[in-house]
């Protein structure tokens, strides 16, 4: 049994879904909708989103010290922050929606690579980079500067887009430092949707599938 299932042990579904974290979570939700509502408003849109990621830091610490780790806190967590970052870099960047789809692809993969784990902790086979990223939860200097870029990248290009930021060398150097930071994250990600791929392969096909 997993760890997340002994959490939620003997709570109801009511229970579980207004856990404190999911309570969190909903209220990100809100978030991301006040910003995309107002996109095109920085002043607006910005504080919000802002506060929707500063909240992410919240809510899974939450849940560990109250004791409410659960499946679909974890996966309300994941799905907000894709959300979020998705409509950041659609607005953003011309090409954001290729990035969009590959962290919902590596979500795909990832949960069912789990196979009822932590999706964080399916990663016992992995090569040493990824390691160096994913161990201790992000916990090294190599994933603190990979959340980093996963993180604020798209803040950072929307604060560009629309002037939030005056261009200099330091905006410059801020921006490509971000970049390399993303392409450590993007280099995980890809590893991931390999390994996702591999699954598929070597999975035997559903007998109804054969059918059709």
């Amino acid at each position: 049994m997993s760890k997340q299932s002994q959490d939620v042990k003997g709570s109801t579904t009511v229970e579980i879904l207004f856990f404190i974290p999911n309570i969190i979570g909903y209220a990100r939700l809100v978030l991301i909708v006040i910003s995309w509502v107002h996109i095109d408003e920085y002043s607006i849109c910005l504080p919000s989103y802002i506060l929707n990621v500063v909240l992410d830091g919240i809510d899974g610490w939450t849940a560990r010290r109250l004791n409410q780790v659960s499946n679909y806190g974890a996966w309300l967590d994941v799905v907000t922050d894709l959300l979020g970052r998705g409509m950041m870099w659609c607005h953003s960047f011309k090409y954001g929606y290729a990035v969009v789809t590959v962290e919902w692809l590596v979500f795909l993969g990832n949960t069912e690579r789990a196979n009822g784990k932590q999706w964080k902790e399916s990663f016992e086979q992995a090569p040493r980079f990824v390691h160096w990223v994913m161990d201790n939860g992000y916990k090294t200097p190599l994933g603190a500067f990979a959340i980093i870029g996963l993180h604020v990248l798209p803040i950072w290009m929307y604060s560009l887009k629309f002037a939030v930021v005056s261009e200099s060398l330091i905006a410059s150097f801020l921006t490509y430092t971000l970049v390399v930071a993303r392409v450590v994250c993007g280099a995980v990600e890809l590893w991931c949707l390999w390994k996702y791929v591999e699954l598929l392969l070597h999975r035997h096909p559903h007998r109804d599938f054969l059918k059709a």
